[in-house]
Parts: C-alpha cells; structure tokens; sequence
C-alpha cells in the first residue's frame, strides 16, 4: 500500500569514496522488502563510504494512477535526480550516482538504466542488478501483466522489457548477481 515515496539517505561513516547508489527493495510489485533489501543494505554500504539511499517507491496501483506501471520508474528517477542535486552537501561525485535493485527492484533499476530519460540526471552511472528479471518467458510476462501493468502488455511494452536485447555501448556499467 505504498503510496507515498520516501527517500532514505544513509550518510557514509569515515572516509567518503564519494560514490552513492539508490537501493531499489524488491517484492515483487506488491510490497517491498525494505529491510533486508533496503536500510540493511544501504548500512553495509555507509560503512564503507558509499552513500546508500534507500527509495521506498510507489507500488503501481491502479487505483491511484490510470499508467500504474509507470509510478515506480518515475519515483527512480526523481530520487536519482534528488541525489544529483544534493551532491554538494552530501559529499557525491554527481558523475557516481548508481542504482541498485533486487527482484522487483532489479527489474525496475534495469529499466531506470536502459530506458533513457531525456533529463541526464535522472539516468544512473552504474547499476547492480541482484536477482532480476531480465528475458520474456510467459511466465515473467504474466507477472509483468499482473503486478506492473495490471493489464495485457502490448508487443512494444513486451519488447521493451526484453532487456538483453537493449544493452547498447551507451549501457551504464552494470554487475548482476544471480
């Protein structure tokens, strides 16, 4: 029932490598797993000099948007955005601002990184992809339909979800766990 965004900023502790990376819970579109997938995450990260900024995003709800399958991307994108812009005083390089997602949250920072916005800001630099969904097997596409869309995909937006095949040389870098 996430219907309000919130960004948490976790502050490095000791030196500051200057990097910061929004974490992304996963839950499969449906809730978010923000503790294990989110501030214990974004902890480890502080600790070694990483901003770590969880996003408890807006679950795609199709009572409260009529394109619920855009509300998490956007909230991505502004928290990105928000991160560039706080760079100064948070201590960021804005050239090292990452994302990283898990399940859910994988599936939507790989959308973050390969679906450009026409606003540089709102793209990350680099991503970590932790158990994701990146190919269009009936199965993931159900679950696209279901929990994401909340409605039969088109074949563009099927396509467009055929990660693998939008990796292009202007593809931030990107480390995947499975």
């Amino acid at each position: 029932e996430v219907t309000l965004p919130i960004l948490t900023i976790f502050n490095p502790v000791g030196a500051n490598t200057g990097k910061a990376i929004l974490i992304l819970p996963g839950g499969g579109y449906t809730l978010e797993a923000i503790y294990h997938e989110g501030y214990d995450v974004a902890k480890q990260l502080a600790e070694n000099g990483i901003t770590g900024a969880v996003l408890k995003y807006r679950l795609p709800n199709p009572e409260s948007s009529d394109q619920p399958e855009k509300v998490p991307l956007a909230d991505s994108r502004r928290a990105l955005k928000i991160l560039g812009n706080k760079a100064d005083e948070l201590g960021i390089d804005p050239s090292e601002i990452g994302i990283m997602g898990f399940s859910a949250g994988s599936h939507l920072a790989t959308m973050a990184s390969l679906w450009k916005s026409d606003d540089p800001e709102e793209n990350p630099d680099f991503s970590v992809l932790v158990y994701g969904v990146t190919d269009d097997k009936p199965d993931n596409i159900r679950w696209l339909e279901e929990s994401l869309y909340h409605r039969p995909m088109t074949d563009e937006e099927i396509k467009m979800n055929k990660f693998l095949d939008l990796v292009d040389a202007q593809t931030p870098p990107a480390f995947l766990v499975h």
